[in-house]
């Protein structure tokens, strides 16, 4: 019922033509861009059981050369660089649940409830970035699937976010579907509630 696991990964990405080659009054590509690489490390815990399954996971990344738009001054155009370092350490914890496993015919299927946390570190002097520290700290998202007649799915996506720099939200996503032998046909609507973000 328990699995103690542990991930130790490597990667790279070669620059986008945009980064390398673009050139604009507010943006300058930079044809001298080395690969960003990275290495990634997790581990964690998953347990299972007839109707309940969770797992809780550590990880910490650590990228070399990863390319940003940055400028020294707020007149100055944006130029893809390498950036020095970023070090992103954070944990993800998540439960399911499956009701209809426990009590026959019970009207919802599925319940999931997900979260991460996110902090990251970078060594880039006295540059101001456009990209690479506008990230999520904070990330829950509750999932909820649900019967209605004729074999329909709703399947409800709630999150709320919550980015560096104070830009907090709450969104929800609805698909209804429905499952044939072969297909699966749905509808699906992101935003339903039109929040700005």
């Amino acid at each position: 019922e328990i699995k103690f696991y542990s991930t130790v990964g490597r990667s790279f990405r070669i620059p986008t033509f945009t980064e390398l080659y673009y050139e604009s009054p507010a943006n300058m590509g930079n044809p001298n861009l080395k690969p960003e690489e990275s290495w990634f490390y997790e581990t964690g815990l998953a347990w299972t059981k007839k109707a309940i399954s969770g797992k809780l996971s550590l990880f910490h990344r650590q990228g070399f050369n990863l390319i940003d738009w940055v400028r020294a001054a707020s007149d100055d155009p944006w130029e893809a660089m390498n950036i020095a370092e970023v070090k992103t350490n954070g944990f993800e914890a998540s439960v399911k649940l499956f009701p209809e496993m426990i009590v026959d015919n019970f009207p919802v299927s599925h319940v999931s409830l997900n979260y991460a946390f996110l902090k990251s570190d970078k060594n880039i002097s006295d540059l101001e970035s456009k990209f690479v520290l506008n990230y999520l700290k904070h990330q829950l998202q509750v999932q909820i699937k649900h019967k209605l007649y004729y074999k329909i799915e709703p399947v409800w996506n709630l999150r709320y976010e919550d980015r560096l720099g104070g830009d907090k939200h709450f969104l929800v996503d609805l698909r209804i579907k429905r499952k044939f032998k072969a297909m699966e046909l749905y509808i699906e609507t992101t935003n339903l509630f039109n929040t700005s973000y």
